[in-house]
């Protein structure tokens, strides 16, 4: 049952609409993840931010979004991209290798395939430390908008993920657990942006 469908929610026929929520959901999608984390339903746990340093433990090459760790223990560093309105939706659902390409102009995006491809190897090459704790990775986990789940087995695949997880799903989830943290966040963000809109329009 999909209650938050993200291609509804952008109609696709008001871009500047589109592109002014995009960016208001770019501002707090990070926080709906590790509200979905901390939930005892969810699969996974988010340990934090994990950090790339350089093998000799010297130089700080990147920090990625989140730390996944699954029931098993196993760890995984995870990138987030939620791309809505961006090149007039063509990035909005995950359906194709392909739909990743523009991102590897990136180092960062890059040392996360390079880990996730083979994170033994990269042992030799990379010292991943969370909050300071240098830890061992198991893969990577990218989390998308939406996602083709016609594709996902493919592109998973392709890049070698450990999982593909999508925003629309984590919300639907968090839905229909009837999460509070959830609900508490969005009537709190809901506040702060009738207070700022309420205050331009001089009803402070």
């Amino acid at each position: 049952m999909e209650v938050f469908d993200i291609e509804k929610s952008f109609k696709k026929n008001n871009a500047v609409r589109d592109a002014f929520l995009s960016r208001l959901l770019g501002i707090f999608s990070e926080d709906i993840v590790r509200i979905w984390c901390c939930d005892l339903r969810s699969p996974y746990k988010n340990i934090g931010r994990p950090s790339f340093f350089s093998s000799d433990d010297k130089y700080l090459h990147t920090t990625l979004d989140f730390c996944l760790v699954d029931e098993d223990g196993k760890k995984y560093i995870s990138e987030m991209k939620c791309e809505i309105q961006y090149e007039n939706y063509k990035y909005l659902t995950l359906s194709s290798v392909k739909h990743l390409n523009h991102h590897k102009i990136k180092k960062a995006f890059n040392r996360f395939l390079e880990v996730t491809e083979d994170p033994k190897k990269s042992d030799s090459k990379y010292i991943i430390k969370i909050e300071s704790e240098r830890k061992s990775i198991d893969g990577g986990i990218l989390v998308w908008g939406k996602v083709d789940k016609s594709k996902k087995d493919e592109i998973i695949e392709f890049y070698k993920f450990a999982d593909i997880l999508s925003l629309e799903d984590i919300v639907n989830d968090l839905i229909l657990w009837e999460n509070e943290d959830l609900k508490s966040f969005v009537i709190e963000r809901t506040r702060w942006c009738l207070e700022l809109f309420e205050g331009i329009r001089g009803n402070s």
